[in-house]
């Protein structure tokens, strides 16, 4: 399927406009079904994970400057590796929660506004290069025997409740239709109304031309 929607004087005709405006609705019902995917995968995926995580960690350092850390996986390897686990998902990581829809968004964004797509990227970068500083500095730093008290993850609810989140953070990764199946029949509506709305700017350029 063509994704080149140029309104050329040669694509005029009605059976040329009624593919445009069939490709332009598929692409417009799976853009939205990634953005839904995207906001269940920031809000309540890897995002939901760094907040229990850090919660857990504050509740046993009573801090939550990094500059205070060094060197937690030393003294909760477990809880370290749930930081490490949830940061690589909020970076886009292959097979955890995210990619699919940042990567296809990304490609869909270069294929329309290659220049505002590369901004975009920059913040992906920007953010990676943080994430990698803060592990550094908090879960991969030199040992810090002020730390040497600490209790690592033990109790069933903190187990229970990261692990639930690890299981939705890599599900939605290796099968994300499950939720982009059950966003699909809204989605639809959504993109015949909008498509309803341009096929007349569309039939307008077609008769123009």
């Amino acid at each position: 399927m063509s994704t080149n929607m140029n309104l050329s004087p040669e694509c005029t005709g009605p059976e040329e406009l009624q593919l445009l405006r069939k490709e332009w609705g598929w692409f417009l019902a799976l853009g939205i079904s990634l953005v839904v995917m995207g906001m269940i995968a920031i809000g309540n995926a890897f995002a939901a994970m760094l907040f229990a995580v850090v919660g857990m960690l504050y509740d046993r350092t009573h801090t939550r400057q990094i500059g205070d850390m060094s060197g937690l996986m030393h003294h909760t390897p477990l809880l370290g590796a749930a930081v490490v686990f949830a940061g690589l998902a909020a970076l886009g990581l292959p097979t955890l929660a995210g990619f699919v829809a940042e990567i296809t968004i990304f490609f869909g964004a270069f294929a329309a506004h290659k220049e505002v797509a590369a901004v975009a990227l920059l913040g992906v970068l920007l953010a990676a290069g943080y994430v990698m500083w803060m592990l550094q500095r908090t879960i991969f730093g030199p040992r810090d025997e002020k730390w040497a008290h600490l209790e690592d993850a033990k109790t069933w609810w903190e187990f229970g409740s990261l692990g639930v989140l690890a299981a939705a953070i890599i599900l939605l990764g290796v099968y994300p239709a499950i939720v982009m199946d059950l966003f699909e029949a809204s989605a639809e509506p959504i993109a015949r109304g909008i498509e309803a709305a341009q096929s007349t700017a569309i039939t307008s350029v077609g008769a123009g031309g």
